[in-house]
């Protein structure tokens, strides 16, 4: 559900996020409900921030019960160091914000009570809980962007979310067994489901944002009939990171590959590089696109 914008950027509620609403409604939860739900808007806010810093436009910001997306335009996909920055923006936020809670009652500028605690704690939770290196968490999004450098973000992808599925089945599994044995309160299940489909959908989203890459290209030649064709010279050592800082919106771009001697090895098209950043790894060298 659309509800308005920020500086541009679209806010959208999930439909389960209202379903969720109305449990705490009746639970008699819905002020702390709303607390927490601002606290996580509020890290998505910070998210968007980074990402614009970085010159990457914020779609939307779209909140669910157990979290929320800031939805960044699709090259930061391909900018590993740029995407580790936004996603650790979000967790350095929220525990800078249960630090700053936590200074403010300790000096008495706020009081000790209920709503503090509920700020120190939401924030502190919310920060230490998206530092978890498992999709789609914020530190699941620095290890897959870690790994594709490496890997190739598709590889990486999959090694990341089939990692983050295994480890939402054995957190499962671990409540399941202290709430038959100790008593304690199964409400971590749900997060756990969350999880392991959100990894899951993670999983299939390597494959999609190719696909993606490639019918936006498509589509932009079909309206236009003609795109601006960029021509770049790279050296064969070139790893591809370094020349995809180069690509710029509504053209499609020409790699000429030259050796140290500047003699003419190849022409590499934009598809090329795109497929071989998926499978290869923002280190592959220009050249093995050639071979």
């Amino acid at each position: 559900m659309w509800i308005g914008r920020i500086f541009g950027i679209q806010i959208l509620l999930h439909a389960s996020f209202l379903i969720a609403l109305c449990f705490f409604a009746l639970a008699g939860l819905l002020p702390q409900a709303l607390i927490l739900f601002s606290l996580v808007f509020l890290h998505e806010l910070a998210h968007a921030a980074v990402a614009v810093l970085l010159r990457f436009p914020v779609e939307k910001i779209e909140l669910f019960p157990f979290g929320g997306r800031a939805q960044v335009s699709f090259p930061l996909l391909f900018r590993p160091k740029a995407e580790i920055l936004v996603a650790i923006a979000g967790p350095l936020w929220s525990l800078s914000l249960a630090g700053l809670f936590a200074y403010l009652r300790s000096n008495g500028i706020l009081g000790s009570g209920q709503w503090t605690q509920l700020m120190i704690a939401g924030n502190l939770s919310l920060g230490l809980f998206n530092f978890l290196p498992i999709l789609p968490l914020d530190g699941g999004r620095v290890l897959r962007a870690a790994l594709s450098r490496r890997l190739g973000f598709r590889p990486a992808t999959a090694g990341v979310a089939r990692a983050s599925r295994l480890a939402a089945i054995l957190a499962a599994a671990l409540s399941l067994v202290l709430w038959q044995l100790k008593g304690t309160s199964p409400g971590f299940l749900p997060i756990c489901l969350y999880l392991f489909f959100a990894a899951k959908q993670e999983g299939e989203f390597a494959s999609y944002s190719h696909l993606r890459y490639l019918l936006h290209k498509q589509e932009e030649l079909r309206q236009e009939k003609v795109l601006l064709a960029r021509h770049l010279v790279a050296e064969e050592a070139t790893p591809l990171e370094k020349i995809i800082t180069q690509f710029a919106p509504g053209s499609y771009h020409l790699v000429t590959v030259v050796s140290e001697s500047l003699k003419i090895q190849g022409v590499v098209g934009e598809a090329q590089i795109i497929e071989a950043l998926f499978q290869g790894g923002a280190q592959m060298k220009v050249l093995e696109l050639l071979s």
